[in-house]
């Protein structure tokens, strides 16, 4: 569906939209809506998953604290 939508030249945000309009359950499911960000990752072919997201996240995070903190002792 939401392919379709995106071969039709529909924006995320608007894809979003329409699942949400769809009343079509997120992963999570109950009152979770559907964001444009989240539609942007289903319908990427090179989308990371959450574990890679956060796996670079942390080492961001290591990075630029060895920048702030490596010259302190």
């Amino acid at each position: 569906m939401a392919e379709t939508w995106k071969a039709e030249g529909l924006g995320v945000r608007a894809i979003a939209r329409r699942l949400n309009e769809a009343e079509i359950p997120t992963k999570r499911g109950g009152e979770a809506k559907w964001h444009a960000t989240t539609g942007q990752r289903l319908l990427d072919n090179n989308a990371r998953s959450a574990r890679d997201r956060a796996r670079k996240k942390e080492e961001t995070r290591r990075t630029r604290a060895t920048k702030i903190l490596g010259g302190i002792r």
